[in-house]
């Protein structure tokens, strides 16, 4: 397996990913929006990788924030499988359609590839009342219009808040934002230990590669509104 670096904006690097392939390159995997960062790839570069990689290559594109990216030049990977037959488009029902719980997610690529897939899959992995449940949040588009609205009302609120504080933040494509706490290495677990000792859970990113930043789920307004109230108190303990 080879792993190639984000860009320093901390986005996928489809030109970094585009020198790694080699002859003996069997498969690809992307993420967009990515996480931890909700940074995208747009359009341009993911043609420039169709148009590059060999066909032979199998193409994974996760998608499982895709229902909230509402970047103009954001590719949707529907878009593109005649570009490129082996693609598999890996989405979910745990993230805008509240169903983490759960555990249910799809694929879409060919029959060629499914039947690989179906080969080497647990048997009875996913559950009836799962496939129900499924099927009828598909169904219910008022629910899934109406948390795209509240989590683009929960990220602007955010970013005005960020940014009255100093805050350094990455613009997110998903339901999620990475900002940065500040310059100490402690600074995101100082941060998380406090806001958790105040009742709001965030992540800590240490493991990504940023010790000192945290990663903040969306949630309703009065659930931004606190974190920011303890988060603006943390600040005023350490600066």
């Amino acid at each position: 397996m080879k792993l190639v670096p984000q860009t320093k904006e901390h986005v996928v690097d489809i030109d970094g990913l585009i020198a790694a392939v080699t002859p003996k390159t069997k498969m690809i995997c992307l993420i967009n929006p990515n996480n931890p960062t909700g940074t995208y790839y747009t359009k341009e570069k993911f043609e420039k990788l169709l148009k590059t990689v060999p066909q032979e290559v199998v193409l994974v594109v996760d998608e499982a924030y895709f229902d909230f990216a509402d970047a103009p030049d954001y590719p949707n990977g529907f878009d593109y499988r005649n570009m490129h037959p082996n693609m598999i488009i890996c989405r979910t029902l745990s993230k805008a359609f509240g169903l983490s719980g759960i555990r249910l997610g799809y694929a879409i690529s060919t029959p060629e590839i499914v039947d690989y897939m179906n080969r080497v899959r647990e048997p009875f992995n996913t559950n009836l009342l799962a496939q129900v449940a499924g099927i009828a949040a598909f169904k219910d588009t008022d629910y899934l219009k109406n948390a795209i609205k509240v989590n683009k009302e929960g990220k602007e609120y955010l970013y005005k808040e960020f940014t009255r504080l100093g805050i350094e933040y990455l613009p997110t494509q998903g339901n999620f934002m990475l900002f940065k706490v500040g310059e100490a290495q402690t600074s995101g677990r100082d941060c998380y230990d406090y806001l958790l000792h105040k009742g709001v859970i965030v992540r800590p990113v240490a493991n990504y590669g940023f010790p000192n930043w945290l990663r903040l789920s969306i949630g309703l307004k009065e659930q931004n509104e606190t974190f920011i109230k303890y988060f603006e108190e943390f600040l005023k303990t350490v600066r």
